[in-house]
């Protein structure tokens, strides 16, 4: 009779495959080391993740998150206590030229509170906006080579660009249909939103700016 061997099936195998793959930053000068070694990715955890999601959040809110904190000290003590230590902590352990590389060079990929952990990835570089040729005209801003696409190569006033560039939304209804606040990118848009599918009404307006001169 032939003996037949038994497949055992490993479960969670690939997982911990890929987690083991990650390169987990605990200290200051870990951190240090991956920046200077331009890494694409950082992982970091415990208290580290937490002082450096506090530190996107002040860069990205500027003292008003501060302010909020100190009012929620006086109103709530309990709460806003350790909350205030959090940002001190924050800003005295992290040195300030790793802070400010840091900034500079990195965004928020996720962050997980329980346990705490931070995915850091690289800035892509900002590609050059390239715009039409012409003369100045006063009162009136040239668009981009992309935007020229939807609103023309002419030299337009702001006013006349936003008017334009709602009708061509319009008109090939691009407005999410269960928000309508929401623009959805075209061929067209995809190179003026910077390469985001979607962006809210607001964003576009910020994205636009940078396409006229």
């Amino acid at each position: 009779m032939k003996a037949v061997k038994s497949k055992k099936k490993v479960v969670g195998s690939k997982k911990k495959d890929v987690v083991s793959k990650e390169k987990i930053v605990r200290t200051n000068e870990e951190l240090e080391r991956e920046v200077e070694a331009g890494a694409e990715k950082i992982v970091l955890v415990g208290r580290l993740a937490q002082q450096m999601n506090i530190a996107f959040k002040i860069k990205k809110y500027g003292w008003a998150v501060v302010v909020a904190f100190i009012a929620t000290t006086v109103l709530v003590p309990g709460v806003g206590l350790p909350l205030s230590a959090s940002i001190v902590a924050a800003i005295t352990a992290i040195g300030a030229s790793l802070f400010k590389e840091i900034l500079s060079g990195y965004e928020i990929e996720e962050y997980f509170n329980s346990p705490m952990k931070l995915i850091l990835k690289k800035k892509a570089g900002k590609e050059e906006i390239i715009f039409v040729d012409g003369p100045d005209e006063p009162g009136k801003v040239r668009p981009s080579v992309a935007l020229a696409e939807i609103v023309g190569s002419k030299p337009l006033s702001r006013n006349n660009v936003t008017k334009k560039l709602w009708e061509y939304i319009k008109e090939n209804d691009l407005q999410d249909p269960k928000n309508s606040e929401i623009i959805i990118a075209d061929d067209k848009l995809l190179p003026i939103f910077g390469g985001k599918k979607k962006v809210t009404m607001f964003k576009m307006t910020l994205l636009v700016q940078d396409h006229l001169e």
